[in-house]
Protein backbone atom coordinates (compact mmCIF):
# COMPACT_ATOMS: atom_id res chain seq x y z
CA UNK A 1 0.00 0.00 0.00
CA UNK A 2 1.51 3.40 -0.64
CA UNK A 3 2.14 5.67 1.99
CA UNK A 4 2.04 9.72 2.10
CA UNK A 5 4.45 12.59 3.32
CA UNK A 6 3.12 12.12 7.06
CA UNK A 7 4.01 8.15 6.47
CA UNK A 8 0.58 7.29 6.92
CA UNK A 9 -0.38 5.04 4.30
CA UNK A 10 -3.28 5.84 2.25
CA UNK A 11 -6.17 3.77 -0.50
CA UNK A 12 -8.98 5.14 -2.32
CA UNK A 13 -10.99 7.47 -0.87
CA UNK A 14 -13.80 6.48 1.33
CA UNK A 15 -16.74 8.07 -1.04
CA UNK A 16 -15.20 6.27 -3.93
CA UNK A 17 -15.30 3.11 -2.88
CA UNK A 18 -18.44 3.09 -1.54
CA UNK A 19 -20.23 4.75 -4.57
CA UNK A 20 -19.01 2.15 -6.66
CA UNK A 21 -21.71 -0.79 -6.04
CA UNK A 22 -24.23 1.91 -6.57
CA UNK A 23 -23.16 2.54 -9.97
CA UNK A 24 -21.96 6.23 -9.21
CA UNK A 25 -18.41 8.07 -8.72
CA UNK A 26 -17.40 11.17 -7.29
CA UNK A 27 -14.91 13.33 -9.75
CA UNK A 28 -14.22 16.16 -7.71
CA UNK A 29 -17.14 17.38 -6.09
CA UNK A 30 -19.74 16.10 -8.70
CA UNK A 31 -21.52 12.72 -8.66
CA UNK A 32 -21.25 10.83 -12.08
CA UNK A 33 -22.79 7.94 -13.06
CA UNK A 34 -20.97 5.04 -14.53
CA UNK A 35 -22.63 2.90 -17.59
CA UNK A 36 -24.82 0.55 -16.66
CA UNK A 37 -23.18 -2.94 -16.60
CA UNK A 38 -24.91 -5.60 -18.92
CA UNK A 39 -26.33 -8.33 -17.60
CA UNK A 40 -26.84 -12.01 -18.54
CA UNK A 41 -30.62 -10.30 -17.63
CA UNK A 42 -30.53 -8.37 -20.34
CA UNK A 43 -29.11 -10.62 -23.40
CA UNK A 44 -31.34 -11.36 -26.48
CA UNK A 45 -33.08 -14.43 -25.89
CA UNK A 46 -32.68 -17.34 -29.03
CA UNK A 47 -35.13 -20.17 -29.19
CA UNK A 48 -34.89 -22.64 -31.85
CA UNK A 49 -38.60 -24.07 -32.13
CA UNK A 50 -41.22 -26.13 -34.83
CA UNK A 51 -44.68 -27.37 -34.70
CA UNK A 52 -43.91 -31.15 -34.28
CA UNK A 53 -40.65 -32.86 -32.62
CA UNK A 54 -41.62 -36.12 -34.00
CA UNK A 55 -42.47 -36.63 -37.77
CA UNK A 56 -42.86 -39.39 -40.36
CA UNK A 57 -40.90 -39.81 -43.89
CA UNK A 58 -42.47 -37.51 -46.23
CA UNK A 59 -43.12 -34.98 -44.20
CA UNK A 60 -42.55 -31.23 -44.44
CA UNK A 61 -40.85 -29.62 -41.51
CA UNK A 62 -40.36 -25.65 -40.56
CA UNK A 63 -38.22 -25.09 -38.00
CA UNK A 64 -37.37 -21.11 -36.86
CA UNK A 65 -35.00 -19.35 -35.05
CA UNK A 66 -36.47 -16.50 -32.56
CA UNK A 67 -34.57 -13.44 -31.19
CA UNK A 68 -35.89 -11.54 -28.54
CA UNK A 69 -34.58 -8.65 -26.23
CA UNK A 70 -35.89 -8.64 -22.65
CA UNK A 71 -36.61 -4.42 -22.99
CA UNK A 72 -37.12 -2.19 -25.22
CA UNK A 73 -33.22 -1.54 -25.76
CA UNK A 74 -32.57 -2.24 -29.14
CA UNK A 75 -29.79 -4.68 -30.59
CA UNK A 76 -28.42 -5.45 -34.04
CA UNK A 77 -28.33 -9.46 -34.26
CA UNK A 78 -26.46 -11.28 -36.90
CA UNK A 79 -26.26 -15.34 -37.25
CA UNK A 80 -27.15 -18.58 -38.80
CA UNK A 81 -29.75 -21.08 -38.01
CA UNK A 82 -27.64 -24.57 -39.63
CA UNK A 83 -30.21 -27.22 -40.77
CA UNK A 84 -30.10 -30.60 -40.68
CA UNK A 85 -29.06 -32.07 -43.78
CA UNK A 86 -31.12 -31.33 -46.91
CA UNK A 87 -32.63 -28.31 -45.40
CA UNK A 88 -30.01 -25.78 -45.66
CA UNK A 89 -29.17 -22.93 -43.61
CA UNK A 90 -31.19 -19.54 -43.21
CA UNK A 91 -28.93 -16.31 -42.34
CA UNK A 92 -30.02 -14.57 -39.75
CA UNK A 93 -29.20 -9.98 -39.58
CA UNK A 94 -31.98 -7.84 -37.97
CA UNK A 95 -32.51 -5.15 -35.09
CA UNK A 96 -34.20 -6.29 -32.29
CA UNK A 97 -36.16 -4.63 -29.98
CA UNK A 98 -38.51 -6.24 -27.02
CA UNK A 99 -41.54 -5.11 -29.19
CA UNK A 100 -40.39 -6.47 -33.03
CA UNK A 101 -38.60 -10.11 -32.24
CA UNK A 102 -36.46 -11.52 -35.20
CA UNK A 103 -36.88 -14.60 -36.61
CA UNK A 104 -35.62 -16.87 -39.89
CA UNK A 105 -37.03 -20.42 -41.02
CA UNK A 106 -35.60 -23.57 -42.73
CA UNK A 107 -38.22 -25.70 -44.78
CA UNK A 108 -37.23 -29.28 -45.67
CA UNK A 109 -38.86 -32.63 -45.94
CA UNK A 110 -37.52 -35.65 -43.61
CA UNK A 111 -36.36 -38.32 -45.80
CA UNK A 112 -35.83 -41.49 -43.58
CA UNK A 113 -36.41 -42.44 -39.98
CA UNK A 114 -33.64 -41.35 -37.11
CA UNK A 115 -32.95 -37.77 -35.74
CA UNK A 116 -32.64 -34.52 -37.34
CA UNK A 117 -30.60 -31.72 -35.34
CA UNK A 118 -31.06 -27.89 -35.71
CA UNK A 119 -28.35 -25.58 -34.08
CA UNK A 120 -28.06 -21.67 -34.80
CA UNK A 121 -25.25 -19.13 -33.14
CA UNK A 122 -26.06 -15.34 -33.00
CA UNK A 123 -24.14 -12.44 -32.45
CA UNK A 124 -25.22 -9.28 -31.12
CA UNK A 125 -23.96 -5.85 -30.59
CA UNK A 126 -25.21 -2.46 -29.79
CA UNK A 127 -27.56 -0.68 -31.68
CA UNK A 128 -25.96 3.12 -32.37
CA UNK A 129 -28.29 6.23 -32.31
CA UNK A 130 -27.67 7.07 -35.80
CA UNK A 131 -28.87 3.51 -36.90
CA UNK A 132 -25.71 1.73 -37.69
CA UNK A 133 -24.50 -1.71 -35.87
CA UNK A 134 -21.68 -1.70 -33.36
CA UNK A 135 -19.48 -5.31 -33.67
CA UNK A 136 -21.03 -7.62 -32.20
CA UNK A 137 -19.64 -8.05 -28.55
CA UNK A 138 -21.58 -11.23 -27.29
CA UNK A 139 -22.64 -14.43 -28.66
CA UNK A 140 -25.64 -16.64 -27.78
CA UNK A 141 -25.97 -20.36 -28.51
CA UNK A 142 -29.85 -21.82 -27.86
CA UNK A 143 -30.35 -25.34 -27.11
CA UNK A 144 -30.10 -27.40 -30.20
CA UNK A 145 -33.22 -28.95 -31.35
CA UNK A 146 -33.50 -32.70 -32.00
CA UNK A 147 -36.62 -34.01 -34.52
CA UNK A 148 -37.26 -37.42 -34.85
CA UNK A 149 -38.22 -39.21 -37.94
CA UNK A 150 -40.38 -42.36 -37.09
CA UNK A 151 -40.49 -45.29 -39.49
CA UNK A 152 -43.94 -45.81 -41.28
CA UNK A 153 -45.80 -48.30 -39.41
CA UNK A 154 -45.61 -51.68 -41.06
CA UNK A 155 -49.08 -52.87 -42.48
CA UNK A 156 -51.28 -55.10 -40.43
CA UNK A 157 -50.96 -58.44 -42.26
CA UNK A 158 -54.02 -59.02 -43.68
CA UNK A 159 -55.74 -62.24 -41.83
CA UNK A 160 -56.03 -65.32 -44.15
CA UNK A 161 -59.46 -66.85 -44.87
CA UNK A 162 -60.20 -69.92 -42.58
CA UNK A 163 -61.40 -72.75 -44.15
CA UNK A 164 -64.02 -74.65 -42.12
CA UNK A 165 -64.57 -78.25 -42.28
CA UNK A 166 -67.34 -79.43 -44.24
CA UNK A 167 -68.59 -82.53 -43.41
CA UNK A 168 -70.23 -85.17 -45.93
CA UNK A 169 -73.54 -86.51 -45.78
Amino acid sequence: MASGASGRPFGFPVRAVAALPLGAAFAGSALVALAPVATAADAPAAVLSTEAETVRPGDELTVTLTVTTPDDQPVCATGTLHGAPGFGTAPLEAEVTGAAPASVAVTGTAERPGALEFTAVVAYGELRADGTCAEPAERIEPEPLTVTVEPEPSPDPTPSPTVSPTTDP
